[in-house]
C-alpha cells in the first residue's frame, strides 16, 4: 500500500500539471514565511523605536521640572517658549496638571506645542481624557509612562500619543504627554498594520507579478503542448484540415522544435509512401520472370517422355519452387505494405463489435467445412478509436491460425469483455498449443514452430503454404497493428489444451 501510494505520488510530481501545483504551493507558503519573520523583525524595530521616543518624551517632561517648580512666577509667554524650545521635528507636547486636593480625573489642560486657541483647548482635553491614559495614574501622581496609542487632535491631524509622565512640582500633580504625528512615524509602521507599509506592499505586489510570470510561463507551454496533442491527434486520424506544429506556438525555443517535429512527420510521410510503391514495384520486378518461368515450364512438361521420373520430378520441383518463390514475394510485399501503413495509420470511431461480428460471419462457410464450433461473448456497442483494416487483419490472421491448429468437432471461442477505459478481446481454440520455452517468441518476425515452416526445415512442403502460415509474419503483423492502435496483445496455452491469445485496445473517447 505505503510503495503504491510512493509510486503514485513519484509518478504526479513527474507531469507536468504536479510541477505546476507544487509551485502554486510554493508561491503561497514562501510569503507567508517571509511575511512571519518580516512581521517580528519590523515589531522588533518598532519596539525599538517606541522605547527611545519614549524615553526622549520623559527627558523633555523632566526638563520641565524647574519650569514647573516656579510656576508661579513664569509668565505664560515665558513657558510657551519653554515648550517651544523643546519641540523637535513632529514631536508634539501637551502639559496638564491636577491640584493635589482635586480627584484623579480632574486635570487642567494649560498648554501644548503647537499653540491651540482658547476655544480648543477643552475639547482636546476631553479628548484625551477619553483615551484612558490617565487612569494608570494613581493618587500619588505615580504611572506608568510608555505610550502607543492613537489620537486624534483637536485641529482634526492624527497623532501617537507615546509617553506620559507624571511628576510633582509646586504641591501639583503635572503631567507631560508627548505625541508624535502620524506622517512622522508612517515609515516606521507605528501608526498602521506591517502590512500596510508601502516596503511591504511594494514587495507583495513584485511577488505578484513574478507569481503571474511564471503562471504565464507555464499556462503558455501547456497550452502549446495541449496543441501539439491535438495536431498529433489530427496526423493520427489523417485529418486534411491538420495544422502544423510551427503554427501553433508563438515562442521562439518551442517554433523551433516544433518546425523540426513537423519536418519528422513530412519524414514519415515520404517514408511510408517511399516503402509503399518499393514494395508494389519490387514485387512487380520479381513476380515478371517468375510468371516467364511459369510460362516456359508448360512446353517443357509437355515434352516430357512417359516414364521420364527424373525428369518429371525435376519440373515438378522447379513448379513449386516458382510457387513458393511467387508466394515469397507476395509475403514480403504484404509485410512491407504492412509497415507503411504502421507509420501513419488511418484511424476513426470504429464498433469493434459489429466489426467482430461481421469477421465471424464471413468465417462460418470455412467453419462448417472445417466441423468445428464457433462460440461467441460479444459486449454490445464497444467503440474504439482504430483503423478498420488493420484490425481486420489482426481478427483474420488469429481466426486462420485458430482453425489451423483445430481438429475437426473442436471448438473455437471468441469473446469480449469491457475493463474500464479499455476491452479485452480473447481467441481461444482446442490446438495442441505452444511448447512453454517458445511460448514468448511467438509474435516475433519471422518465427514460426508449423511444421514444414521454413525455420525448421529447408525441404520444399507437399503442400503449398500460404504465406500467413508458414513464413511467421503473421503473428508479427496482428502484434504490430495492435501496438499501433495503442493496444497490447499477448498470448497462453489453456488446460488441458489450446491457446488463448489476447487482445487489449483502449475504448474511443466520448
Amino acid at each position: 500500500m505505503i510503495t503504491a501510494v510512493y509510486e503514485g505520488i513519484r509518478s504526479y510530481v513527474r507531469t507536468f500539471a504536479g510541477r505546476l501545483f507544487f509551485l502554486f504551493i510554493i508561491f503561497l507558503i514562501v510569503p507567508i514565511l517571509l511575511y512571519g519573520q518580516l512581521a517580528g523583525a519590523d515589531r522588533a524595530k518598532n519596539e525599538l523605536l517606541l522605547k527611545t521616543i519614549q524615553a526622549e518624551g520623559e527627558i523633555v517632561a523632566r526638563s520641565l521640572r524647574p519650569v514647573f517648580d516656579a510656576f508661579q512666577n513664569v509668565d505664560p509667554a515665558s513657558f510657551q517658549a519653554e515648550l517651544d524650545g523643546l519641540r523637535k521635528g513632529q514631536r508634539n507636547i501637551k502639559v496638564l496638571y491636577r491640584p493635589q486636593e482635586e480627584e484623579k480625573q480632574v486635570f487642567f489642560y494649560i498648554a501644548s506645542s503647537p499653540r491651540l486657541t482658547a476655544d480648543l483647548f477643552d475639547q482636546e482635553r476631553v479628548d484625551l481624557l477619553d483615551t484612558g491614559i490617565f487612569e494608570n495614574l494613581s493618587p500619588s501622581c505615580e504611572g506608568d509612562n510608555a505610550l502607543a496609542v492613537r489620537f486624534q487632535n483637536a485641529l482634526g491631524d492624527p497623532e501617537l500619543l507615546t509617553s506620559i509622565t507624571p511628576m510633582i512640582a509646586g504641591e501639583r500633580c503635572w503631567v507631560v504627554i508627548t505625541s508624535h504625528s502620524s506622517d512622522a512615524l508612517l515609515q516606521a509602521s507605528l501608526t498602521k498594520p506591517f502590512y500596510m507599509t508601502r516596503g511591504v506592499q511594494i514587495a507583495g505586489l513584485v511577488y505578484v507579478l513574478l507569481a503571474i510570470i511564471v503562471l504565464w510561463l507555464f499556462a503558455d507551454v501547456w497550452q502549446n503542448l495541449r496543441g501539439f496533442r491535438d495536431v498529433a491527434r489530427t496526423i493520427r486520424l489523417n485529418d486534411e484540415n491538420r495544422r502544423s506544429f510551427e503554427s501553433l506556438t508563438e515562442v521562439p525555443e518551442l517554433r523551433s522544435v516544433a518546425g523540426e517535429i513537423d519536418q519528422l512527420v513530412d519524414a514519415l510521410q515520404r517514408s511510408k509512401n517511399f516503402i509503399r510503391q518499393a514494395a508494389e514495384d519490387n514485387a512487380h520486378a520479381l513476380k515478371a520472370p517468375l510468371a516467364v518461368i511459369s510460362q516456359a515450364l508448360e512446353p517443357l512438361k509437355r515434352a516430357i517422355n512417359a516414364g521420364d521420373t527424373r525428369m518429371e520430378r525435376s519440373v515438378d520441383l522447379i513448379e513449386r519452387s516458382v510457387d513458393r518463390l511467387d508466394a515469397l514475394v507476395s509475403a514480403s510485399r504484404d509485410l512491407e505494405t504492412q509497415v507503411a501503413d504502421t507509420l501513419d495509420p488511418t484511424t476513426e470511431r470504429l464498433n469493434l463489435t459489429e466489426l467482430i461480428r461481421n469477421i465471424l460471419e464471413s468465417y462460418k462457410p470455412i467453419l462448417s467445412e472445417e466441423e468445428i464450433t464457433l462460440n461467441t461473448s460479444l459486449v454490445p456497442n464497444i467503440f474504439i478509436q482504430g483503423n478498420d483494416e488493420l484490425l481486420e487483419t489482426v481478427m483474420e490472421n488469429l481466426i486462420d491460425n485458430a482453425i489451423s491448429f483445430s481438429a475437426k468437432g473442436a471448438q473455437l471461442s471468441v469473446s469480449m469483455e469491457q475493463e474500464d477505459s479499455s476491452v479485452r478481446i480473447r481467441i481461444v481454440d482446442e490446438g495442441p498449443g505452444v511448447d512453454p520455452n517458445r511460448l514468448g517468441a511467438i509474435f516475433n518476425r519471422y518465427v514460426s514452430f508449423r511444421e514444414g515452416a521454413p525455420a525448421q526445415s529447408q525441404e520444399i512442403p507437399d503442400e503449398k503454404p500460404t504465406w500467413t502460415r508458414n513464413f511467421g509474419i503473421g503473428l508479427w503483423i496482428v502484434r504490430r497493428n495492435v501496438e499501433v492502435l495503442g493496444g497490447e496483445v499477448s498470448a497462453q496455452n489453456r488446460e488441458p489444451n489450446g491457446l488463448e491469445v489476447a487482445i487489449i485496445l483502449p475504448l474511443a473517447a466520448h
